[in-house]
């Protein structure tokens, strides 16, 4: 049988927790009842809070370069094909290129590093310090290194060492 002292304590451990989950059910419950409010709440706070799509910032970019947007997708190699698939996203068809991709498009713009960070930010990546092809890569903004190429063989030299 068990003690009277770990009886209550598990008294006090049942009460607590499920008052949290009868306050929590109300909560969502009392949410489901007004999806309407709920739903116009989201959409202020969308509309307020969203930036810029990758497509945009991007495009910013390259507006802001100097360089045709045939010069900057060759130089980080990409294609045609694949420049326009990127290149929708400003009319609507929301695209995201991989990481690599955008790293590479970052790269041919010869970007400063707070403006390479808000590229990749608007397409929900980032660069590591956990990872190590994400060192190479802030390495090589920081020290002007930025021929595609030349990024792209550190990465492969680096990451088989």
């Amino acid at each position: 049988m068990m003690d009277t002292d770990t009886l209550s304590a598990i008294q006090i451990y049942v009460d607590t927790h499920y008052l949290l989950s009868v306050e929590t059910e109300a909560v969502l419950y009392s949410c489901v009842a007004c999806p309407d409010e709920f739903e116009s709440d989201i959409d202020e706070y969308i509309t307020q809070e969203q930036e810029e799509s990758f497509a945009e910032v991007l495009f910013s970019f390259i507006e802001t370069s100097g360089s045709t947007e045939v010069e900057i997708y060759r130089r980080a190699g990409l294609d045609r094909k694949h420049f326009s698939k990127i290149r929708a996203g400003l009319s609507g068809k929301p695209y995201t290129p991989k990481k690599e991709t955008i790293i590479s498009l970052g790269l041919s713009l010869e970007l400063p590093r707070p403006s390479f960070d808000k590229l990749l930010a608007s397409a929900g990546f980032s660069l590591s310090s956990a990872i190590r092809k994400d060192l190479v890569v802030s390495y090589c903004i920081e020290h002007s290194i930025f021929n595609v190429i030349d990024v792209r063989l550190a990465i492969d030299s680096i990451e088989h060492t």
